[in-house]
């Protein structure tokens, strides 16, 4: 009875390993997906940065399924006149998988999310 319980406990902490494994290929697809994506955006948006700016808040907050208002998206024109900068965050939540089971508030089980680049 001892070992089935060991073994029963064992498990289960395992399986939490197997959940992160998941929500860290999730998230390195999302932030490759995400990368491509901005730099895309701000290349058709030339250098229109209000319509940039709301189509990367519409496009990020659908590929991380977080709402529109929690993106921050600035394009702003370089000094040197040659091209745009843009730069995009946003909070990511539950990185860490059974967070709460672990004892990790959900206000610190946060990642910020966070790309710039140029174009032009």
């Amino acid at each position: 009875m001892k070992e089935m319980i060991t073994a029963m406990g064992s498990l289960f902490i395992l399986s939490i390993f197997v959940l992160q494994f998941a929500v860290n290929q999730n998230l390195a697809v999302k932030t490759a997906i995400s990368g491509a994506e901005c730099y895309r955006l701000a290349e058709e948006a030339g250098g229109d940065g209000k319509n940039y700016e709301e189509t990367v808040k519409c496009r990020m907050a659908d590929i991380w399924q977080c709402d529109k208002d929690e993106v921050s998206a600035l394009m702003t024109g370089m000094a040197d006149g040659g091209g745009m900068s843009y730069r995009v965050s946003l909070p990511v939540k539950n990185v860490i998988a059974c967070g709460q089971l672990l004892g990790l508030p959900e206000k610190e089980n946060i990642w910020i999310y966070e790309t710039e680049g140029t174009v032009g």
